[in-house]
């Protein structure tokens, strides 16, 4: 398990009411993007509104499907 991951874990734990609407979605977010997040069982922390976060950066930087690289592929083949 990530350091940082353990940390923010630990630190959601203590002090679950400090944070403000958005700020726990968005705090997972950009941890999921500094941290270079790839994968959604990275995203699980006592804050159901950080994971929010967390997975929806994975979601949104997920590798584009395979078919549209063997295109390419073909094109450069055919050259």
């Amino acid at each position: 398990m990530n350091l940082k991951l353990i940390v923010i874990t630990l630190l959601l734990s203590i002090f679950p009411h400090t944070a403000q609407a958005g700020e726990g979605h968005d705090a997972g977010y950009q941890w999921a993007e500094d941290n270079e997040i790839d994968d959604t069982s990275s995203c699980s922390t006592p804050s159901s509104s950080f994971n929010a976060g967390c997975e929806e950066y994975v979601e949104d930087n997920e590798a584009p499907s395979s078919g549209s690289n063997d295109e390419d592929e073909e094109d450069e083949e055919d050259e």
